[in-house]
């Protein structure tokens, strides 16, 4: 048992899950190349002010996207770019809507997607490392949260733990800030079934527990 009290052993047919993978990238192709994230970018495009006027904001995945902000969120000027079905390579796709956003906050959370398309942690690895050294050079403060921990069914928790290892190095190593949300968010080390209506994706009670750790973490930052 791993942490979070994790199994180590990975899924029993690890092939049907690779061939589930393969067919998926064959269907849809790179996450910036399907039709919602077109959509959410044409969105972003007209909101170009918006953008430029907030100092918060939350880069993601369907989990990001799904996130209420100005429901849950007690900052004035946040935004919410999270793109549903989005990978690392589709925030390195977008990454120029971060540009001149010096002394902004920006939340990261991918990976995820990643995993259920069989992309190995290393390349994850690399990709998010473009992203952190890209937001740097921009000016921004990076948050990266830990990608959460599922129920087991929808993605192997153990490589997801293995991720949050990684992420965790890349954060000391690039002087960026962690926010592990797994111990927010996992009971019997699995993501608590009362946050999650489907495994993967939160509820209204998944978001409030997000939403817990955002706005201590918002106001240790604005104390400080």
């Amino acid at each position: 048992m791993g942490i979070y009290g994790v199994a180590s052993w990975a899924y029993v047919l690890p092939g049907f899950h690779y061939a589930q993978a393969e067919l998926r990238r064959l269907y849809h192709g790179d996450s910036y190349e399907t039709q919602h994230y077109q959509k959410r970018m044409e969105s972003f495009s007209k909101r170009k002010d918006e953008i430029a006027a907030s100092d918060v904001l939350f880069v993601g995945d369907s989990i990001t996207e799904g996130f209420d902000l100005d429901k849950y969120v007690k900052h004035p000027n946040v935004i919410n770019l999270g793109i549903s079905g989005d990978t690392s390579l589709g925030v390195i796709n977008r990454i120029d809507l971060l540009k001149n956003k010096k002394n902004a906050i920006v939340f990261l959370m991918i990976g995820v997607n990643d995993l259920g398309m069989n992309v190995s942690i290393n390349n994850i690895e690399d990709n998010i490392i473009h992203i952190i050294d890209d937001l740097k050079d921009n000016g921004s403060f990076i948050v990266i949260q830990s990608v959460l921990l599922t129920d087991g069914r929808k993605r192997d928790n153990h490589k997801i733990f293995l991720l949050n290892q990684k992420i965790s190095q890349l954060s000391k190593q690039r002087g960026i800030a962690y926010l592990d949300l797994n111990p927010f968010m996992v009971k019997n080390g699995k993501l608590n079934p009362e946050f999650t209506y489907d495994g993967l994706h939160l509820n209204e009670d998944g978001y409030n527990a997000w939403a817990y750790a955002i706005n201590v973490f918002l106001n240790a930052m604005i104390k400080g």
